[in-house]
């Protein structure tokens, strides 16, 4: 699932770079922003709706916000901002389930704890 949402956005990149910076100028390149835009919600709505029936309400909405909320403390650009979203988000889930081993704490509990980190850490560093 999420190699395929990963797989629409970078084989779209291009088009999604244009219009999520520059709205008018995407349309001008040929860009039809109306159907980047929907496909886009379409992604995430799969994505929110997999992710709902596997972890529950609250672990998906950290599970979506808090990595780019942490990706953009660290840049403002929107590749460094992927990347470094799937990095925190991976990161965080491992030493999660790592930490929820060890301890024999609720998985979910300890995921969420790891994003928290995560964003105090990209909150102490900065933009880089």
């Amino acid at each position: 699932m999420g190699v395929g949402v990963g797989g629409g956005v970078w084989g779209g990149r291009w088009a999604v770079g244009w219009w999520v910076w520059e709205v008018p100028a995407a349309a001008a390149f040929g860009v039809r922003g109306g159907l980047v835009r929907d496909v886009l919600f379409v992604l995430l709505a799969v994505t929110i709706v997999v992710a709902m029936k596997l972890v529950g309400v609250v672990l998906a909405t950290a599970l979506l916000v808090a990595p780019a909320a942490a990706a953009l403390r660290l840049s403002a650009r929107l590749g460094p901002v992927v990347v470094l979203s799937a990095a925190v988000s991976f990161v965080s889930l491992v030493g999660g389930l790592v930490l929820s081993i060890e301890m024999d704490l609720p998985p979910g509990a300890c995921v969420v704890a790891g994003l928290v980190v995560a964003y105090g850490v990209a909150r102490g560093v900065g933009r880089v």
